[in-house]
């Protein structure tokens, strides 16, 4: 069984409802009814993790017992902070780091991806749509692996 890694983006407000409220995280994310965006990064997380130097999974708060696996909260402004630095990386730059992981490195899925390179970057791709157009509309996320 593989891990995904998951993303919404959510209004400040229900964010922070969110981070008072921890009952309020299973309903509104299972039923995407609040969230202003979504995505999915399969099971290129920990290699994008590593690749990226955390940009796009560093949290500024966790909930634990939600999710079955529990999430990570993502302010606004560190929403921003992670679009600014995802802003950076390009396809190309991306593929060279993917190629200068060490082999022994024990990450996640680490040679699908390093014989699957094409995947790692879209999957890059998506991940830096949703933080760009999370920090333009000021919104605040979650991500949780399931």
């Amino acid at each position: 069984m593989s891990m995904n890694m998951f993303f919404q983006a959510f209004a400040p407000k229900d964010l922070d409802a969110m981070r008072d409220d921890h009952d309020l995280i299973d309903r509104w994310v299972e039923s995407e009814a609040r969230c202003t965006a979504s995505i999915d990064v399969d099971t290129a997380w920990d290699v994008l993790r590593h690749i990226l130097d955390e940009a796009g999974f560093r949290s500024d708060g966790v909930a634990d017992g939600v999710l079955s696996n529990g999430c990570d909260f993502v302010s606004p402004e560190l929403v921003k902070a992670q679009a600014k630095e995802l802003s950076v990386w390009s396809r190309a730059r991306v593929r060279d780091a993917l190629r200068a992981i060490d082999e022994d490195a024990g990450l996640y899925h680490q040679a699908v991806y390093q014989h699957e390179e094409g995947d790692l970057i879209d999957q890059y791709d998506v991940l830096s749509a949703f933080f760009q157009e999370a920090a333009e509309r000021g919104d605040g996320a979650l991500f949780y692996g399931a």
